[in-house]
């Protein structure tokens, strides 16, 4: 049964990235929705994904950067587990029915992350994905953080567990940065560590040069001179 709810903050087009992103989402088993929250101001999402059953697009407005997004979305999520993902990720299916199922027997559990590889070349992407043999059983150790899983690329968890990013305007990375480590850090308070898939890969391509899903400020005040002000909130 479904119980997953893909959550995904973008200021990002639609792109080849998210397609294949979407496409290995929508073959997962596991996943019930996906949730894009979309901060850009041109919707190309909603008609670009409009016949992907899983797909739904939230449309935000002003931008809330990414870890308020990752909050919001969650307000949303009705499922047993939950899946913080960036846009730019290029992975197989079966990364997340693998863990899933580890979550469904492992109480002890309560978070995962996967090995992750940064290639901006879409094509031998593709060719290492389909050379992957089929996953029979997701190989895991567990690591604390941050050994091993600094990044908040992606972060499958249990949504009971989940506790709201705190985001504090005095201190700006909050809303950009560092919600990644809250989640990883608040984790150990009540588990050993996070889950680290060791036997797959998912791949981080910056594809686009408008590559904004983070909302990092330097990039949004360099490229958003077509939007200005209107992506540039007063506290970045």
């Amino acid at each position: 049964m479904p119980s997953v709810t893909v959550i995904i903050p973008t200021l990002e087009l639609a792109t080849p990235v998210t397609d294949r992103l979407v496409h290995a989402i929508q073959a997962s088993s596991a996943v019930a929705r996906v949730i894009f929250i979309n901060n850009v101001r041109q919707d190309s999402y909603s008609s670009r994904y409009a016949d992907h059953r899983k797909v739904e697009v939230v449309t935000h407005m002003p931008n809330l950067m990414v870890n308020p997004a990752w909050n919001y979305g969650m307000s949303l999520c009705d499922t047993k587990y939950y899946l913080l993902l960036n846009d730019d990720l290029v992975m197989s299916r079966q990364i997340i029915d693998g863990i899933t199922k580890i979550l469904d027997t492992r109480d002890d559990l309560n978070l995962f992350t996967v090995r992750t590889v940064v290639d901006y070349d879409l094509d031998r992407i593709d060719r290492q994905i389909a050379s992957q043999p089929p996953i029979e059983k997701i190989e895991f150790d567990i690591r604390r953080y941050p050994d091993g899983v600094k990044q908040g690329w992606f972060m499958l968890g249990r949504t009971d567990s989940w506790l709201k990013i705190e985001v504090n305007k005095s201190r700006n990375r909050c809303y950009i940065m560092g919600g990644d480590d809250f989640v990883y850090e608040k984790n150990q308070l009540r588990y050993a560590g996070a889950g680290f898939v060791k036997n797959s890969t998912i791949y981080h391509c910056e594809s686009s040069s408008v590559h904004l899903h983070s909302g990092n400020p330097g990039e949004i005040e360099r490229l958003s001179k077509p939007f200005d002000p209107y992506f540039i909130p007063d506290y970045v």
